[in-house]
C-alpha cells in the first residue's frame, strides 16, 4: 500500500493579490485587475418565477461586454448562523415564549447565504503585449518603428524600463476595465449589485483565503496584500484539506462537477438547503469570437478524424458490409458544427467553466458526512461529480478570485449555460431595525420576531411599513394554525412594550392572556358572567356626545335601515337633553327611548331592557374598562348576534382611541373578522378604524376563516391597501379557489401553488408589497402550552386558576407537558 505524504503550504504562496490601485480595484501579481461585488440576487420566493428567468437573460446580455480578458467567479457561501433579537418583556410568559423561540433560532441549525461576484481583467500577453510596447516607445519616446522595436527587444531581454511601461499600461487598463464594469452593472440591475471598496473588499478577500478564521474587518495594509490578507496554513491530504490558523482548524473537501447532464435553470440552488457549510464556486473564463471559433473548429476537426476507424473500415471491406463511421463521434462533430453555426449566426458567447463545491467541517468525520450529503443532492440534480484528489489543492486555489491559472478541470460551454447555474437566487433575512417604532420612540428598536423559512434560513419580521402601516390579516381554513400564529405574534409585541387588546372567539386568546397577567372578560356570558356595557354612560362629558349619537344611530339603523338627516339631528338633541336634564341613572337606552319620536323609538325598542337584545347594552352602569393586556370573549356575538358584536366593537374601538396618544404602541386583535364582511355598514366602519388607529401608532391583527365572504365584499381592495401584511394559511383546496386567491387577493399562480402545497400548523405564507416568504413556525410542546386554546388546555387552566396556588401558572405548564 502506498503511504500518502501530507504537504503543508502557506496560503500566502498562492494568494494572487498585490495591492490596491484604486479604492475598488486590486492589482494582482500577474498584472491583472480584480474587483468584487456582493449582490442580493432574486428572491427565491419571488411570486413570479419569470423574474428569475428575466434576471438570467439580463445576465446573458450583460456578459456580452466581456471578452477573453475577463474571468468571473460566482460564489454562494452557505454558512451557519445563530439568530437573536434583543428586547425586554413585561410578562414572564411572553419572555418564556421568546426564550424558546430564541433557543431555536440560535441553535446553529439555520444558515445565511451570501452571494458574490469577482471579475478579473487580464491585460494582453504575448505578441499583443509586444505590439503595445512598440506603440508605447513610438508615442511616448518619439522613436520610429525600427528604433521602437530595438527598444522593445532590450526591454524584453534586460527588463529595462518595464516599470515605466507597466505604470502607463495599468492606467490604460484601469480605464478599459472600468468601462467594461459600467456596461455590465448597468445590465444586471435586478441583481442589486454592490461593489466593495477598501476595507469591505479586504474583508471579503480575507475570508476567501482563510476559511478557519472568523469574518472580521481588515485594516488598510502597509504590506503587499498576499501577506496582509493571509494567516492560514493549509495541509494537503489525499482527499481533504486542513486549514489551520490561530483560530483553529477547519477541514474541507472539494466536489468537482465533471459532467453536466443538461442545463436546468437554478439547478445548483438545491445546495442552499443542505445541512452543511459549503461554498458553491462557478468560475468562467470568457472567450471572444475568434478564440471560440478556433477552439470549436479544432474540436470539430478532431471528432471528424476520430470518426474514421481504419480497422473497422478494413473489416467492412473484407465482409462486403456497408461502410459506416463511428456514429457517436460523428454526432459530437455535428454538435461542434451546430455550436459554430450559433457563434457565427447568432453571436453566441462561449468560454471555459468550472464548478467546484467546497464542503467544510470542524472534524474530518463531519466533513466526510457533509460531503456525502452534498454528493447525493447534486447528483440527484443531474450533475456528474468527482471528489477531487490529485486536483484538490489546484481546485481550491482556483476558487480564490484572481487565481484562475491552477484549474485544469474546465469545460467548454456557452454563456447562457453558466447563467442558468450561477447562484443568483437568494433569501433575504429582513431588517434588524424597526424603522417606524425607532422613529416613534426615539431609540433604536429591533424587529418584532424571527422565524425560520423553508430554505433553512432565518427571517426577521416587522409588521410596520413606511408611514406606519402595520395591519395584518390571516386568511385560511379551520385547523391550519390561525390561533397559534396570532397568539405568538401578539405575545412577541410585548418586546416593544405594546398594549395588547384582543377581541376573542371561543377563548382562543384566553390562555396566553391569563398566563401573561392579563384580564379576560366575557361580553357574551357564555363562559363567565357577562360584563355590563353601556355606551350612554359617557354622556356626562360633552366631548362624547357626537360619538354616542352616532353609536345610537348605528343601533337604530342595524343592517337594513338608514336614518334621515332630520333623524340624526333629533338623536343628537335627545342625547344632549338626556345628559343635561336627567340624572345619571337614566343615561341608558331605556332612558333615551322615552325622548325619541315614535319611528325611532320603535326601532330602538328591541335593544331595551327586557326585550330580545336588551341584555347587551341597556345597563345602569358600564363595567367595560380598557387595560394593557385584555382579552374580550366575543364568540357567541360573532356567530349568533353579529350586529351586537359590531356595535360592541365600535364602542370598544372608540374607548380604545381615547387612550391612544400616538406614543405607546398598541395592538388590537380581532380573532374573527368575517362578520364584518357580511354587513356593508360595519365593513365601512372597519375601513375607518384601519385608517384612524394607524395614525395613533396602533395596528389591527385580524383573522378570518370565511373565505367565501371575502369574495362577496365590495371594494375589498380599499381595505387591502391599508392592510400591508397578509398571512395565508395552508389550504390544499387553494387550487380550486383560484378566483378568490387570484382575483380578490391578487396572488400569482406560483403563490397559490405554495399555499396548496404548504403543511398545516407549520407553514405560513407571508405576503407584503415587497416580500413573499414561506415561514415555518413549528413550535415545541412547551411553547404550545402557552399558545394553545383547545378544550383540554382550557380545563387544565381552570383547574389551576381555581387552586389558589401562587405558582399556578408554572403548575399549569407542567401539567400540560405531562399530559401532552
Amino acid at each position: 500500500m502506498l503511504k500518502m505524504t501530507f504537504t503543508k503550504r502557506a496560503v500566502q504562496e498562492i494568494a494572487p493579490w498585490a495591492t490596491f490601485v484604486t479604492p475598488e480595484l486590486v492589482l494582482n501579481k500577474d498584472g491583472s485587475l480584480l474587483t468584487v461585488f456582493e449582490f442580493e440576487g432574486i428572491d427565491a420566493d419571488s411570486p413570479n418565477p419569470g423574474d428569475i428567468t428575466a434576471a438570467r437573460d439580463n445576465l446573458d446580455h450583460a456578459c456580452r461586454n466581456f471578452d477573453h480578458r475577463v474571468t468571473a467567479w460566482w460564489r454562494m457561501s452557505h454558512r451557519r448562523v445563530k439568530g437573536g433579537i434583543d428586547g425586554e418583556f413585561s410578562a414572564a410568559s411572553s419572555a418564556r415564549i421568546d426564550a424558546i423561540n430564541q433557543a431555536n433560532i440560535g441553535s446553529g441549525n439555520f444558515f445565511e447565504n451570501a452571494h458574490s461576484l469577482a471579475l478579473a481583467f487580464t491585460p494582453e500577453t504575448g505578441i499583443s503585449r509586444i505590439f503595445d510596447k512598440i506603440s508605447y516607445h513610438m508615442t511616448v519616446g518619439g522613436q520610429n518603428l525600427f528604433a521602437a522595436m530595438f527598444e522593445v527587444a532590450k526591454d524584453t531581454i534586460l527588463a529595462r524600463s518595464a516599470f515605466a511601461f507597466d505604470l502607463t499600461k495599468i492606467q490604460n487598463e484601469i480605464k478599459r476595465f472600468e468601462s467594461v464594469i459600467d456596461g455590465f452593472v448597468g445590465g444586471v440591475t435586478r441583481l442589486k449589485m454592490k461593489r466593495l471598496q477598501l476595507q469591505n473588499a479586504l474583508a471579503f478577500l480575507h475570508q476567501r483565503a482563510n476559511p478557519s478564521a472568523p469574518k472580521r474587518r481588515v485594516r488598510y495594509p502597509v504590506t503587499m496584500l498576499d501577506t496582509h490578507l493571509t494567516e492560514t496554513e493549509v495541509t494537503i491530504g489525499a482527499t481533504e484539506l486542513m486549514f489551520e490558523s490561530a483560530h483553529g482548524k477547519v477541514y474541507a473537501r472539494i466536489i468537482g462537477v465533471k459532467e453536466w447532464m443538461g442545463f436546468q435553470e437554478a439547478a445548483l440552488d438545491v445546495l442552499a438547503q443542505v445541512d452543511a457549510e459549503l461554498d458553491v464556486c462557478v468560475m468562467f473564463r470568457f472567450l471572444d469570437t475568434s478564440r471560440a471559433s478556433s477552439y470549436i473548429k479544432k474540436i470539430r476537426g478532431f471528432y471528424k478524424v476520430a470518426a474514421f476507424n481504419p480497422a473497422a473500415i478494413l473489416k467492412q471491406w473484407a465482409t462486403k458490409e456497408e461502410q459506416k463511421n463511428d456514429e457517436g463521434r460523428e454526432l459530437l462533430a455535428k454538435e461542434a458544427g451546430d455550436a459554430l453555426a450559433k457563434l457565427d449566426a447568432e453571436g453566441q458567447q462561449y468560454g471555459f467553466a468550472n464548478i467546484s463545491i467546497v464542503v467544510y467541517g470542524n472534524t474530518p468525520e463531519e466533513c466526510e458526512d457533509a460531503t456525502r450529503q452534498v454528493v447525493g443532492v447534486i447528483g440527484n440534480a443531474g450533475f456528474g461529480v468527482i471528489l477531487e484528489k490529485t486536483n484538490l489543492f489546484a481546485s481550491w486555489s482556483a476558487t480564490l478570485p484572481g487565481r484562475w491559472d491552477q484549474q485544469k478541470r474546465l469545460q467548454f460551454v456557452e454563456t447562457p449555460a453558466v447563467s442558468d447555474i450561477a447562484p443568483l437566487c437568494s433569501v433575504g433575512e429582513g431588517s434588524k431595525v424597526n424603522e417606524w417604532l425607532t422613529q416613534q420612540s426615539g431609540k433604536k428598536t429591533g424587529p418584532l420576531t424571527c422565524l425560520p423559512t423553508r430554505y433553512r434560513t432565518l427571517q426577521y419580521l416587522d409588521l410596520h411599513h413606511p408611514g406606519g402601516k402595520g395591519h395584518l390579516l390571516v386568511v385560511g381554513p379551520i385547523g391550519a394554525g390561525k390561533s397559534i400564529i396570532l397568539n405568538f405574534i401578539v405575545e412577541q409585541t410585548d418586546r416593544h412594550g405594546a398594549r395588547r387588546i384582543r377581541f376573542d372567539k371561543d377563548r382562543s386568546t384566553r390562555i396566553p392572556t391569563m398566563l401573561g397577567d392579563g384580564r379576560f372578560i366575557d361580553a357574551t356570558g357564555r363562559f363567565e358572567a357577562a360584563t355590563s356595557v353601556n355606551p350612554l354612560s359617557l354622556i356626562g362629558d360633552e366631548k362624547h356626545w357626537p360619538y354616542v349619537a352616532d353609536w345610537v344611530k348605528l343601533v337604530i339603523e342595524g343592517a337594513d335601515y338608514t336614518c334621515t338627516p332630520q333623524q340624526e339631528t333629533e338623536i343628537f338633541e335627545r342625547i344632549r337633553t338626556l345628559a343635561k336634564a336627567y340624572p345619571p341613572d337614566t343615561w341608558r337606552l331605556s332612558g333615551l327611548i322615552t325622548l325619541l319620536s315614535s319611528d325611532l323609538r320603535d326601532r330602538l325598542f328591541v335593544w331595551t331592557d327586557g326585550q330580545k337584545n336588551g341584555r347587551f347594552f341597556d345597563h345602569i352602569e358600564d363595567g367595560f374598562a380598557i387595560s394593557d393586556n385584555l382579552s374580550i370573549e366575543m364568540g357567541d356575538l360573532f356567530q349568533n348576534f353579529p350586529v351586537a358584536a359590531a356595535l360592541f366593537m365600535d364602542y370598544a374601538f372608540y374607548r380604545i382611541a381615547q387612550i391612544l396618544d400616538g406614543k405607546r404602541y398598541t395592538v388590537i386583535e380581532i380573532e374573527e373578522a368575517g362578520f364584518f364582511f357580511t354587513y356593508p355598514k360595519f365593513y365601512a366602519r372597519l375601513e375607518i378604524w384601519a385608517v384612524t388607529i394607524r395614525k395613533l401608532n396602533a395596528v389591527l391583527l385580524m383573522a378570518t376563516q370565511s373565505l367565501g365572504q371575502l369574495a362577496r365584499v365590495p371594494n375589498f381592495e380599499i381595505l387591502k391597501e391599508n392592510v400591508p401584511n397578509i398571512i395565508y394559511l395552508p389550504n390544499s383546496d387553494a387550487i380550486n379557489n383560484q378566483t378568490l386567491y387570484r382575483d380578490i387577493f391578487g396572488l400569482t399562480q406560483h403563490q397559490i401553488r405554495m399555499i396548496s402545497e404548504a403543511v398545516p400548523n407549520r407553514d405560513y405564507l407571508l405576503v407584503t408589497a415587497t416580500l413573499t416568504r414561506m415561514l415555518q413556525a413549528q413550535f415545541p410542546k412547551e411553547a404550545l402550552a402557552y399558545l394553545r386554546s383547545d378544550g383540554r388546555a382550557q380545563a387544565l387552566l381552570d383547574k389551576h386558576v381555581k387552586s389558589g396556588n401562587t405558582h399556578w401558572k408554572e403548575d399549569y405548564v407542567r401539567d400540560v407537558l405531562a399530559n401532552a
